[in-house]
């Protein structure tokens, strides 16, 4: 029996399916699985059902059922936050047992590090950190001293958070961070946040001396009440709850410190960091001990899914409740990280920050771009990135604009300035959209003649920018040193072209072998026909490149000049100028310029090998190409990532 075609599915399933409802007041949801199965099983990978109107940019901007960021769910077990009050879902005091109010409060600390944790991965604000009850209700814990101090905090540094990310937006369109919901993320007297948890800790600290004292049956001196009722209990969780209470007072310090203008709170950063990852380090020693007062599920439990060093389940949670405020979509349960994963998190984002606490107060522009590109490398998440500074590189090189007079002249000087630079990085982001091609593997050896073509032709403009830009910079510096009789007598000496000029030289000379040598087995050996069975060659150059044509990037570089370049391109004129031989020249003389580089000369090394190998085999096809129809032509990526290396044999 034939299989049933796309639509035939659907029209079978329809007819299983009640009418479609109207969209009013009383829309219900329709059991749709069968629909969804048999569509599924019609289906290959990749494939995608579509309108005429729908296109893939509308696929990504649909909604994705249970993805975290964009389906919320509808179901809640409370109707409001009244209700589940109502209901005992928050209680204050926790527990009029004492030392129980003191385990749920230690539990509801623990879970709020895993909701915001979450949350700075990428989960909403509603369904994380303001699912605790006792936040949405702030007024409710004020005769709970302990309990409300701590919401305090949170909601303030949730608040400083939202800030700073929002004000650097670093943020993606689709992402959830910024958006409060309506929720109560500022409330009257959080500013004083860190004067009631100061409060709050000289308390527990009197009761930690009070309670080592008598344990060691010292005369108290002064009568204080313990936290809780088992004298034996009160030393551990009178440091349990401490380094919690001083990682909230340290890191909320250490976003206010960071946020300050011109970097003048960094060094006071750092020391807070420091303070926060010692105190880090304190909460997870506490896990023995709050794991032994509470026997909470097993080990292997509570090692994967816990959010809780106890792994016990808090109270006064609910990840359902404020989900009406988002969009009505099918239910949907969020995954917390667990409370180790929390830590983790923490530890990383931490030691982020203090990466960039750590940077020079008096960066120039590439050493600034520089820097963010290798702290990158670490895969900082959004907070982090969003306290980078880069205003002090502009501030430094062009001095405050804003508050000095200057002549048009200067101003000029200092726009032609920034205008060579930002030209220079617009092609360094597009010589490395093209990169990133090879490593998504979005490129088949058919297209790589044209892609080479068109990185040739941004490195072209890489290098006269660079070396207009180093020449404009070195000019200034010259005049600003010497006098004018020095400089005339400099004028006459031989100039000697910058070493990252000569990199880029060299870059460009194994791009233009890699395309000579594509175009010229194109062309003879009618390999690599770039033209598939469902689109031209000319429709894949627009697909690849449409985003840098748009951008005139650069200009003229269209799909008829990359023709009129490699159309007659044949081995015999590639063997007058080998590229690659000019390649391995520069890398070897730069080797003494980036001595004292590990990264360059490691990338130095990588071109000379590509080129030494692609000259062999380009020696071995002017000779042969032309008489030897059985020779057999491919590139593998083994030296570099980006620059492929010719393989050529005999079938």
């Amino acid at each position: 029996m034939a299989k049933k075609s796309e639509s035939e599915s659907i029209g079978d399933a329809e007819e299983l399916i009640s009418p479609s409802i109207p969209s009013t007041d009383g829309t219900v949801w329709a059991d749709v699985s069968y629909l969804l199965d048999l569509t599924c099983n019609d289906l290959q990978n990749d494939e995608l059902i579509h309108g005429e109107n729908f296109n893939l940019f509308a696929a990504m901007s649909a909604l994705e059922i249970m993805d975290p960021k964009m389906d919320s769910g509808i179901v809640s077990t409370y109707y409001s936050v009244d209700e589940a009050i109502e209901n005992g879902a928050a209680p204050v005091p926790l527990s009029f047992d004492r030392t129980m109010d003191i385990q749920g409060l230690i539990d509801i600390m623990d879970h709020l590090l895993s909701c915001e944790a979450t949350w700075h991965k990428g989960g909403s604000l509603a369904q994380t950190v303001f699912s605790c009850l006792y936040l949405l209700r702030p007024e409710r814990t004020s005769s709970h001293a302990l309990l409300h101090s701590f919401s305090r905090v949170i909601r303030a540094t949730c608040n400083a958070v939202v800030s700073a990310v929002s004000d650097a937006r670093t943020n993606e369109e689709d992402d959830l961070f910024t958006m409060a919901y309506g929720l109560p993320l500022k409330g009257d007297g959080d500013e004083k946040c860190l004067s009631m948890l100061h409060a709050v800790e000289e308390t527990i600290l009197r009761q930690l001396k009070a309670c080592k004292a008598q344990l060691s049956k010292k005369i108290v001196v002064e009568d204080v009440e313990p936290l809780q009722t088992d004298l034996r209990l009160e030393e551990g969780f009178c440091k349990a709850l401490l380094c919690r209470l001083r990682f909230r007072k340290h890191f909320y310090h250490v976003l206010t410190c960071m946020r300050r203008p011109q970097g003048k709170g960094l060094e006071l950063a750092k020391k807070h960091i420091v303070s926060c990852l010692s105190e880090l380090d304190s909460i997870l020693k506490s896990e023995k001990f709050l794991r032994t007062t509470r026997a909470c599920g097993t080990l292997e439990d509570w090692l994967e899914h816990k959010t809780t060093a106890s792994g016990c389940q808090p109270i006064g949670f609910d990840s359902t409740l404020n989900s009406r405020s988002a969009a009505p979509t099918p239910p949907r349960a969020i995954r917390l990280l667990s409370w180790k994963e929390a830590v983790n998190y923490f530890q990383k984002l931490l030691h982020d920050l203090d990466i960039l606490c750590s940077y020079t107060l008096d960066p120039v522009f590439e050493g600034a771009l520089r820097f963010v590109v290798d702290f990158q490398k670490f895969q900082p998440d959004l907070v982090a990135r969003a306290h980078i500074q880069l205003e002090l590189a502009f501030r430094e090189k062009f001095g405050d604009i804003a508050s000095t007079s200057i002549d048009q002249d200067v101003c000029l000087k200092i726009c032609k300035h920034i205008l060579i630079w930002v030209e220079e990085q617009t092609y360094w982001i597009a010589l490395r959209f093209l990169m990133l091609g090879f490593e998504l593997e979005l490129y088949s050896p058919n297209e790589y003649c044209m892609v080479y073509w068109y990185i040739n032709v941004i490195l072209i403009k890489l290098a006269e920018k660079t070396h207009l830009k180093m020449m404009l910079g070195n000019d200034s510096a010259r005049r600003k040193a010497k006098k004018k009789k020095d400089l005339m007598k400099e004028t006459g000496k031989e100039y000697q072209i910058p070493p990252p000029v000569l990199l880029l030289q060299c870059y460009i000379y194994v791009a233009q072998g890699l395309m000579m040598m594509l175009a010229s087995s194109r062309n003879q050996h009618t390999v690599f026909p770039c033209a598939g069975p469902f689109n031209s060659e000319q429709e894949i150059f627009i697909q690849h490149f449409e985003l840098l044509q748009k951008a005139s990037l650069p200009n003229h570089a269209s799909y008829f000049s990359f023709r009129e370049t490699t159309d007659h391109v044949h081995f015999s004129t590639l063997a007058m100028h080998n590229c690659f031989k000019d390649a391995q020249k520069i890398a070897k003389e730069l080797q003494a310029n980036f001595a004292g580089d590990p990264e360059r000369m490691a990338e130095l090394r990588r071109l000379q090998q590509v080129a030494e190998h692609n000259d062999v085999a380009l020696s071995l096809l002017c000779r042969l190409g032309t008489l030897d129809p059985s020779l057999r032509i491919s590139f593998e990526f083994i030296h570099h990532p980006h620059f492929a290396v010719a393989s050529v044999k005999r079938s």
